[in-house]
């Protein structure tokens, strides 16, 4: 392994590069993560890249293309610590907390050129995905639930290739793919599912053991505009026109309540008899926690599925059952689903519990036109859903993150309406 100086040099980056992987830690490289390192530089063997590829095929020459530079790493000790050592400071925080992001990686343009050297996070990609390969060998879950991540890089490539002019996988994102490399996020159908507990900015939820009926009250003091929705992060709090209240004694239960089509009914305040209704989850309990990837496709029947074959996988893979599941997306602002009659969106927002999340007036729109800056109103419309985040910035509606849960009835019955039944 070169010392800090010499990898610098070697891979022609400016000298302060030295005192920067200082910081992220490099000389430790020597002596962590012998076997990551291993399975790292496995994704640089011939062959490797073409026996992934049957799950997500890459277009023209890029296969070749990955393979020569595979080929070149390989055989460069500096590209090689170089490669290892991109691997270890995404996939197993190498860094210091809040000392590194991504994104501050530099592009070894001097030494690859500009689009080699974004092909670079392609190789780490597939570095990564040796690794979570094993993760899931190692926790007895087939195969099949580790390929299917893979499906989802085509996609990505195209998306940087759109933004960037050549083929690329985006840095800012490249840190989600240590959830799988770690064990706690599955693609398992059309969603994925992260394990972890249930966050605080998710409302509480208290399911009836005599009807099943499933209601949620918004936590304390939380910050609320007239309509029922969320204030925005980015607005005072002096300006909400209600803050929640929430009390639980043992004897009551009582709060805003939260209505499923994903707002808080300010002029209601719900009264419980917690001797009926039983919180839906307990403090430290983990859950599934849904993560909604790209691609479209997204029928009714695929989501049931998904969700039902999630229900049987933690169990039966993970030796826990998860209560119930949830979400916090752009999926869920109900703003979007009034847009797309009809839509996919639209159908799924029905048949879950939805509730409003604070959030940023740019939520998804990174997602779905890849980019959040400059004039949003310079954006291209080559599709419905691009036209309807439009149509909502023209008229000034702010854009948001919503929230959703669903448990095994509304699974059971996937049906619009399901959540809403009950007044």
């Amino acid at each position: 392994m070169l010392n800090t100086a010499d990898l610098v040099k070697a891979l022609g980056l400016a000298s302060e590069y030295v005192e920067i992987f200082e910081k992220w830690n490099y000389p430790l490289l020597a002596t962590l993560l012998a076997e990551e390192k291993q399975q790292a530089l496995s994704a640089l063997e011939p062959g490797f890249i073409a026996g992934k590829l049957v799950c997500c095929p890459l277009p023209g020459e890029l296969p070749a293309v990955l393979e020569d530079l595979a080929g070149q790493i390989r055989v460069d000790p500096a590209l090689r610590d170089y490669f290892v050592f991109c691997n270890a400071l995404t996939m197993h925080n190498l860094a210091e907390s809040g000392k590194f992001k991504p994104q501050d990686m530099p592009y070894l343009e001097e030494l690859l050129g500009f689009e080699k050297s974004r092909l670079f996070d392609i190789l780490l990609y597939f570095a990564a995905s040796a690794q979570w390969f094993e993760t899931y060998r190692r926790l007895g879950i087939p195969e099949r639930y580790a390929a299917a991540p893979l499906k989802s890089l085509p996609a990505a490539v195209e998306q940087f290739r759109l933004t960037n002019g050549c083929p690329g996988y985006p840095r800012k994102t490249i840190h989600w793919l240590a959830h799988y490399v770690h064990g706690i996020l599955f693609r398992i159908g059309r969603f994925e599912y992260m394990v972890r507990e249930t966050v605080q900015w998710l409302p509480l939820a208290f399911r009836s053991i005599r009807t099943g009926r499933v209601v949620m009250l918004a936590r304390n003091n939380w910050a609320f505009q007239s309509d029922g929705l969320r204030l925005p992060l980015d607005e005072p709090f002096a300006k909400s026109a209600f803050t929640s209240k929430l009390l639980m004694n043992g004897k009551v239960i009582r709060g805003t309540y939260i209505d499923p089509r994903g707002f808080a009914v300010l002029e209601k305040e719900l009264e419980l008899d917690p001797a009926e209704y039983k919180p839906m989850w307990q403090p430290g309990e983990l859950t599934g926690e849904i993560h909604i990837p790209g691609g479209g496709g997204m029928t009714m029947e695929r989501c049931q599925a998904s969700l039902k074959e999630a229900r049987d996988f933690f169990p039966e893979y993970l030796g826990w059952k998860s209560p119930f599941f949830w979400c916090i997306s752009w999926v869920f602002n109900p703003d979007i689903a009034a847009e797309m009659p009809g839509s996919n969106i639209d159908e799924l927002q029905k048949r879950v519990y939805l509730a409003p999340r604070d959030s940023t007036r740019d939520a998804g729109l990174g997602f779905v036109f890849g980019r959040s800056d400059g004039n949003w109103l310079d954006y291209p419309e080559d599709t419905s859903l691009r036209r309807a985040f439009k149509r909502l910035i023209r008229k000034g509606v702010p854009l948001k993150n919503g929230c959703m849960l669903i448990d095994d009835a509304g699974i059971d019955a996937f049906e619009a309406g399901f959540y809403r039944q009950y007044k």
